[in-house]
């Protein structure tokens, strides 16, 4: 008898079983975690305990009687967490998404439907809206899947509606950009092993892009699927090729004035060559080119200022606005500098009192000497870096942007090497990691 009363002690003030999961809330002041009383061993997955305790002592406070595990299933919302909850090991069998806060940790049903099994919610970076998965109640018994759709549940309870819903297919695993405007997703057939698209769709106006990439679902277990993870999956890139291949032939157009941040400049130049003719805005567009298939390969979302070489402009001032509208987390405009024939090298240009940029312009920096082994630019800038005030691309960019001179297309070593597609692709896979180092 006393060590049933023990044992009862216990799971008040701490839960009992080991604890597992552990987090703190986003103010520090308390610690959230899970309790495997019954040694469960598949996964995590059995529905376990969810607990809350503050960091200076005092008795715990039992949040939930069975979630299943970490991310997919608690993640912060705001100043607390949004749980998938329900007495059932099986994600499509009578779940529900709570939002629990301190100081109670009284969970709130903010899906409000029982028809229905509601799990994978994420929040909003405001915190005011969750994005969860939806599927039809049903007691699987096995690594399965169904119909599933992802909806858009405000975070005090007050409505909800749907944000994706493919007919047939699986959509879920829900994540926010940034900025809180997008939401990406995977979409499948309603099994396992099956083609996975990756989509993301504007919260706002319901459009959807993609597909941004094709992959493979992972191991599925107790209805959920899991996949791999895709490093910018729910980032916005905006890739500028500098230049375009017929501005040569329109001098009217791309010598007319537009705003370039202040003062007015010419709408486009035609870019530099090699000695052998290579030019600028043929060998920018290869590279933009590999640069886009990787960072969709990536989960990305990319914008192209131009898709073609065949064509003229856009303008400065245009090139800035697609990056703008696309609300990028990111923006690259890339080019080769026709510098004097004795100085090669790269350098990357950012606008002055512009942090974000500074960042990364540091991180394009440091990934493309490491990949390519193209030294710092020998003529100009300082140490691979420069600040200039007379780039309307940059002035005009609300977002995150810099602009690479890759290398010196006049300097015979540098010319080579941009010649050479192996070394194009090269550019493009370091172009891609110091991005994908500013966004992680």
């Amino acid at each position: 008898m006393r060590t049933l009363l023990v044992a009862a002690v216990a799971a008040a003030l701490f839960g009992s079983g080991p604890r597992v999961n552990a987090r703190h809330s986003p103010d520090g002041r308390w610690l959230l975690y899970q309790t495997n009383p019954g040694g469960a061993g598949s996964i995590g997955a059995d529905g376990m305990p969810l607990w809350a305790r503050h960091t200076d002592g005092g008795k715990a406070i039992l949040v939930e009687p069975q979630v299943l595990g970490w991310p997919d299933f608690v993640q912060r919302c705001g100043d607390g967490f949004v749980v998938s909850a329900g007495l059932d090991r099986y994600v499509s069998a009578r779940k529900h998404v709570d939002l629990v806060r301190p100081p109670a940790w009284r969970p709130v049903d903010v899906s409000h439907d029982a028809r229905y099994s509601w799990f994978s919610a994420a929040c909003s970076s405001d915190g005011r809206w969750i994005a969860a998965t939806r599927t039809a109640n049903r007691e699987e018994g096995r690594f399965d899947s169904a119909e599933r759709s992802i909806w858009l549940l405000a975070s005090d309870g007050s409505s909800r509606r749907l944000l994706a819903g493919t007919p047939d297919r699986s959509d879920e695993a829900p994540r926010w950009s940034a900025d809180g405007r997008f939401v990406t997703y995977y979409e499948h057939a309603t099994h396992t092993n099956a083609r996975v698209l990756a989509y993301t769709v504007d919260v706002r106006s319901g459009r959807r892009y993609g597909p941004l990439a094709t992959l493979q679902d992972g191991i599925g277990y107790y209805g959920h699927q899991t996949f791999r993870g895709l490093p910018l999956l729910g980032k916005t890139i905006a890739v500028d090729p500098g230049h375009n291949g017929a501005n040569w032939a329109h001098p009217a157009e791309i010598n007319r004035l537009v705003d370039a941040g202040g003062f007015r400049k010419a709408c486009d130049t035609t870019g530099a060559s090699t000695n052998d003719g290579y030019s600028e805005a043929t060998y920018n567009f290869d590279v933009a080119t590999r640069l886009t298939r990787i960072l969709r390969r990536e989960g990305a979302r990319v914008v192209l200022t131009r898709t073609s070489n065949e064509g003229v402009g856009p303008c400065i001032d245009e090139r800035a606005a697609i990056g703008n509208r696309a609300h990028a987390d990111a923006a690259i405009s890339i080019h080769a500098d026709g510098g004097p024939p004795g100085g090669r090298g790269f350098e990357v240009i950012y606008k002055p009192q512009a942090p974000a940029s500074r960042t990364l312009a540091l991180a394009v920096r440091q990934a493309f000497a490491a990949i390519t082994g193209e030294p710092y630019s020998t003529y100009v800038g300082r140490d691979g870096l420069d600040v200039r005030t007379d780039l309307g691309g940059l002035n005009l960019s609300v977002v995150p942007k810099v602009l690479i001179e890759t290398a010196n297309m006049r300097n015979a070593t540098d010319a080579r090497r941009l010649e050479s597609a192996a070394y194009r692709q090269r550019e493009a896979v370091a172009l891609a990691r110091g991005l994908e180092a500013f966004l992680s």
